[in-house]
């Protein structure tokens, strides 16, 4: 009998943890579509201001326009990780050539590593091909070469390439950044995890988001790394 109210006191607490998780889905997928309304209405006016305000004012709009997409981009992801949670969000199965893949995340970091004077190597030279969603893949792929750029020195590396494996392609991020330890490596894919880090922008959702994303295509998401290399 101890055994029948065991189990059914599981899954009573089960069944009270699934509700309260998908209400916290739920609530994170109003909030951010809420915020997502106004913001985007305050980036076209401050558009609108840096084309017409003179030269001497222009510095600080643009960095009222690159906060706004910054805090744009967060929304974005708390969004997209209420829909992967509750299962709202739908992909698409394309077959896709990596080359493509590549050079289309590869040009969202480009400035930004030359701002940086980070070199990026980008491997366009790659016959594979991949089925996927491609808005999906590329929004992983931005997301690792983000992380990449951010913890890179100055004339550090950033490199984007594919290999071809038995039975799946390969995609390979890899920067020059100072390492993780073995310890924080264990943390890194858990939600709102910053491992102590302040001194960077993000509220640790990339790294999280962008394996689930992963795994909804069917594919999956790993981390190599070593502290001081």
């Amino acid at each position: 009998t101890d055994s029948i109210e065991d189990r059914m006191k599981l899954i009573a607490s089960r069944e009270t943890a699934d509700r309260a998780n998908r209400a916290k889905s739920e609530f994170m997928a109003r909030m951010s579509h809420e915020l997502r309304t106004p913001l985007n209405a305050i980036l076209g006016f401050v558009q609108a201001l840096h084309r017409t305000i003179g030269k001497e004012s222009r510095e600080s709009v643009t960095e009222i326009r690159d906060a706004g997409h910054h805090l744009l981009s967060l929304i974005d992801d708390l969004l997209d990780l209420s829909r992967v949670e509750t299962d709202q969000l739908a992909f698409s199965r394309d077959h896709l050539p990596v080359s493509m893949l590549l050079d289309q995340a590869s040009r969202y970091l480009a400035n930004r590593a030359l701002r940086r004077n980070q070199n990026l190597f980008v491997d366009l030279e790659s016959t594979l091909w991949v089925l996927g969603d491609r808005t999906r893949i590329i929004q992983v792929l931005i997301n690792l070469l983000s992380n990449a750029s951010k913890y890179t020195p100055s004339g550090g590396k950033i490199s984007l390439f594919a290999t071809g494996m038995p039975d799946c392609v390969r995609i390979h991020v890899q920067d020059t950044g100072h390492g993780i330890s073995a310890e924080k490596l264990g943390r890194m894919f858990i939600p709102f995890e910053r491992l102590g880090e302040s001194s960077h922008p993000g509220v640790g959702l990339g790294l999280y988001l962008s394996r689930q994303l992963a795994e909804r295509m069917d594919g999956c998401l790993g981390l190599n790394s070593s502290e001081g290399s």
